[in-house]
């Protein structure tokens, strides 16, 4: 191997914990993005592609007076553009104490908004029948169960679905809007009942496995509904859209909402990866200075100096994304998706990867790492080789602002002042700290809060236990964010910082000692972020539940604050555990002879 690509190979072997850092910390962002953002697309066609399984009627057309004439029907039927229709009789009465709906049909004609089998099975013979499945209003009826009608006795003989009934919230009636308790389906083929054709189911000739959900559609329809109504010689008709649809609006405002969770949260999310991503590449080329002053003595180009740096930001964010974009496109769609089942009678969860939201702003991520690593080398490769040799001039020491409050600084021990100094002394440092901690505290906060908010919030309704799936999803990998964000930061702390690790082991302090030089500074500056991130987070709260129309910051739960600070200490506890072997590690004799 050559000298430059070895060189290259280093860089990778020796700051394997950053490129990992940099891999996990995109990966979760994109997979977060990717996942939340395909969620409400993928529900639309699996409902849709049920929908159109079942051949739902583009167009309702209602007789205004109760009753249509066969011409009538044939006029209807004979539209440009209509493929299938079937008339049937809709009438909503009371049946016993029930507000029912009786549909009267031939089951052998059953070509539009076909029913579905659920249990039991289809009529045999008269007097039998089947009734639509129960929803949170409906009432519940099994084979082998009764209802009179008419002074008829029919039997209960299946539970069936419709396509036009496939929402768990209440189905209304005609007349009043009151929820409907009881849907009856006859046979008319079994059945002679003298019942008027009040209804035209329309199947309209389209484009096959058109979305029902998309705009395009919607819009056909509209047309065809306002064509249909202009062209009819007659005008006492009602023609309804799928707008028009209880089922089909409650996926659309429940969907709506799910996609306006998915476009808040990874957009915050997202950006507090960037910043990690952007802080261990500027930390890493900080800590390379001499190396990139050695690269320019041997008379390596600029293009061959940056192409280092680069690749290692290019390849961990592409290593990332492309993890981000599996997990994200096929594991969390899997596990969010059954929480629909709360509103939605659920079809099976169609195959349909929507990797675009994902891929462009995978684009858009490494796009940013590797434009501001390609500005950083090229501010240092600005400098002269001379000067890049040489080791950093230190910051100069200033005083900090405790130290001119004589009585608080004067009682300070020596070992608090020291922190204090570090953390005020390098500035850069501190406010990547901040604001890493912070947003990743905030999205936690606002993650627990929107949890909170599917037990106090009775806007969110039947919506509520998707939303709280969503939201312990988003607690997660908030979570798993700040575990990396938080590790990075102290992983990197301690790399720096190995020459004055092992002068303090020199001086004769202990294990314990010395970990707390490097952990006390980390603590103070996660708290310093914590305390920006529980505000962040409650602006943050405050335009969600605005956005979603689901209450205000001030029906957030005091636990939440405290669980939030709780859990972001417990990770930070965690990580110095984690890291503690690498204190006890640093050689003091190798380490004392670095020139730094």
């Amino acid at each position: 191997m050559k000298s430059y690509p070895k060189t290259i190979d280093r860089t990778f072997r020796n700051n394997l914990g950053r490129f990992f850092a940099i891999t996990l910390i995109v990966m979760l962002g994109i997979a977060i993005i990717s996942g939340l953002g395909a969620l409400s697309p993928i529900t639309r066609v699996s409902v849709s592609n049920n929908l159109e399984a079942h051949n739902f009627s583009d167009l309702i057309v209602k007789s205004t007076t109760g009753s249509f004439s066969q011409d009538q029907i044939d006029e209807i039927s004979s539209f440009e553009g209509v493929a299938d229709f079937q008339a049937v009789s809709s009438i909503d009465m009371e049946i016993g104490e029930l507000n029912s709906r009786i549909i009267y049909m031939d089951f052998k004609e059953n070509t539009v908004n076909t029913l579905e089998l659920i249990s039991g099975r289809f009529p045999q013979a008269q007097n039998e029948i089947v009734v639509e499945r129960q929803t949170d209003y409906m009432q519940k009826y099994s084979e082998g169960d009764t209802v009179e009608l008419y002074g008829i006795t029919f039997k209960i003989v299946g539970v069936v679905g419709s396509p036009l009934i496939y929402s768990k919230d209440f189905e209304p009636d005609v007349i009043n809007q009151n929820p409907l308790e009881l849907i009856v389906y006859i046979d008319s083929s079994y059945n002679f009942l003298p019942f008027p054709t009040t209804d035209v189911y329309l199947k309209l000739d389209k484009e096959a496995g058109i979305n029902y959900f998309t705009k395009d559609y919607k819009e056909m329809v509209s047309a065809a509904a306002q064509e249909l109504e202009e062209t009819l010689s007659f005008d006492t008709v009602e023609i309804l859209t799928v707008e028009e649809n209880k089922s089909y609006l409650v996926t659309e405002s429940y969907t709506d909402k799910v996609e306006k969770i998915s476009l808040v949260f990874p957009l915050f999310f997202i950006s507090v990866v960037i910043l990690v991503a952007l802080t261990t590449m500027t930390r890493l080329i900080e800590e390379e200075r001499q190396i990139i002053g050695c690269y320019k003595t041997l008379g390596y180009g600029n293009g061959k100096i940056s192409f280092k740096y680069l690749i290692f930001s290019a390849v961990s964010c592409i290593l990332g994304c492309a993890l981000g974009l599996a997990t994200g496109t096929f594991l969390i769609p899997l596990i969010i998706y059954p929480g629909f089942n709360t509103v939605l009678f659920l079809p099976e969860m169609a195959s349909y990867y929507n990797i675009l939201i994902g891929g462009v702003v995978s684009l858009g991520v490494i796009a940013a790492v590797c434009g501001v690593t390609g500005i950083i080398i090229g501010d240092y490769l600005k400098e002269k080789p001379a000067d890049l040799l040489r080791p950093k001039a230190p910051k100069a020491g200033k005083k900090i602002f405790l130290e001119k409050i004589p009585f608080i600084w004067n009682r300070t021990k020596f070992k608090y002042k020291s922190t204090l100094r570090n953390i005020f002394r390098y500035k850069k440092h501190l406010i990547m700290t901040l604001v890493s901690v912070g947003g990743s505290t905030a999205i936690v906060f606002a993650g627990v809060a929107l949890y909170n908010a599917t037990t106090t919030s009775d806007k969110l309704g039947a919506v509520a236990d998707a939303v709280s799936l969503i939201s312990s999803v988003i607690v997660l990998f908030a979570c798993a964010l700040c575990v990396l964000v938080i590790y990075n930061l102290t992983n990197m702390n301690i790399g720096e910082r190995t020459r004055e690790i092992a002068t303090l082991k020199v001086l004769g302090y202990h294990q314990a000692e010395v970990a707390g030089y490097i952990y006390r500074e980390i603590f103070i500056m996660s708290l310093m972020g914590i305390a920006i991130g529980i505000p962040v987070g409650c602006l943050l709260v405050w335009f969600l539940f605005g956005y979603l129309d689901i209450g205000s910051i001030a029906d957030v739960s005091w636990w939440v604050y405290l669980l939030t600070i709780a859990v972001v200490i417990a990770l930070i506890g965690l990580i110095d555990l984690l890291l503690l072997h690498k204190i006890k590690k640093v050689d003091m004799n190798t380490s004392l002879k670095m020139v730094d």
